[in-house]
């Protein structure tokens, strides 16, 4: 009587079914910290947008209430009065500074990176990207 050590059927099938499953797991996974990225920098270029919106508005309160001419440069606390917090404490949640610049002038943020953001079309199944900068000018 001799004795077979390959693998039956059943338990190759068994290690394909692992392998598939764990590949699927990995699949999930890798797609689901890409998803969450994604949600970080667009919330982050979201934030840094809307304090350089704020800077924007203020800027032209400023330019309304000291009389300022395009291209005049706004006193150094003008701002902030007119902001819910100090200029100085507007940060860009990335790092950048602000460049408030004269009066006309859109303000800027200096991080000049760039995030992607992606998402599948169904109707003409493809996958799309967004490119997102940290800019009044889009």
């Amino acid at each position: 009587m001799t004795m077979s050590i390959a693998p039956s059927g059943w338990a190759t099938k068994q290690k394909r079914w692992a392998v598939a499953i764990a590949a699927a797991l990995t699949l999930v996974i890798a797609v689901w910290l890409l998803h969450r990225q994604q949600q970080r920098a667009f919330a982050e270029r979201t934030h840094c947008v809307g304090n350089l919106v704020q800077i924007r508005l203020a800027k032209s309160v400023c330019q309304e209430d000291l009389g300022l001419a395009v291209g005049d440069p706004i006193p150094n606390n003008a701002l902030d009065k007119h902001l819910p917090k100090a200029a100085a404490q507007f940060r860009c949640p990335i790092g950048g500074t602000y460049l408030v610049g004269n009066v006309g002038i859109t303000p800027k943020c200096s991080y000049t990176n760039v995030c992607h953001t992606y998402r599948f079309d169904w109707t003409k199944l493809r996958l799309e990207r967004r490119a997102w900068t940290h800019s009044l000018e889009q």
